[in-house]
């Protein structure tokens, strides 16, 4: 599985074309999560021919986002609030292509609403919801954010991404983690079907 990388935003397509070069090549990747902007004019456009390549199985498209909590109004273009943005994410029904949403923990709670826009999608978040900050404040607002998410029928998570910048593995600590993930609803399949992967710092 690949999940796009992004090579170049002015090339959406690109990458999917490489990667199916390499699949002919070397029978490996098997599966492909593409980019497409969902708030673009050819939005539908770029989903469309991303879904006609044989390997594409859904797409990622990262909503603009705050720095912290409250830095980012809720309908600023490009966000999660955006009605262009969301018309461009309802497109993934039609096309019948699953989501990655990779956005900070502090907008967690609020994608509980757009993915309530997209039921019959499947909606997948990234990075096991981004735990950075480890203060029990900080692990306090991840699993209620988590357990909002877990709540939605068609959400589940890919476990992944548990390093901390700068920092050593924490391993006893990443371990509870990835068990709270998969024991905040009754997804426990989907957790462990999900992919993990360690950032290059680790």
């Amino acid at each position: 599985m690949h999940c796009e990388a992004e090579r170049e935003r002015t090339d959406q397509g690109g990458e999917t074309l490489w990667l199916e070069q390499m699949a002919e090549a070397h029978d490996m990747p098997t599966a492909v999560v593409a980019h497409a902007w969902f708030d673009t004019p050819d939005a539908e456009d770029i989903i469309a021919k991303q879904a006609e390549q044989p390997m594409v199985r859904g797409i990622r498209s990262k909503p603009r986002t705050g720095n912290a909590p409250g830095t980012m109004p809720a309908d600023a273009p490009g966000t999660m609030g955006d009605p262009l943005w969301r018309r461009g994410l309802k497109l993934l029904e039609k096309y019948n292509l699953s989501y990655d949403l990779r956005v900070p923990v502090w907008h967690l709670k609020e994608a509980v609403e757009i993915t309530r826009l997209i039921p019959q999608t499947t909606v997948i978040i990234n990075h096991t919801g981004f735990p950075w900050d480890r203060s029990t404040t900080g692990m306090t607002l991840w699993r209620d954010a988590m357990q909002a998410m877990a709540n939605e029928p068609n959400t589940v998570v890919k476990l992944s991404e548990l390093g901390l910048k700068n920092d050593p593995w924490r391993y006893e600590e990443n371990c509870a983690i990835v068990m709270e993930a998969i024991d905040c609803s009754d997804q426990t399949a989907a957790c462990l079907r999900a992919t993990f992967r360690l950032p290059a710092y680790v």
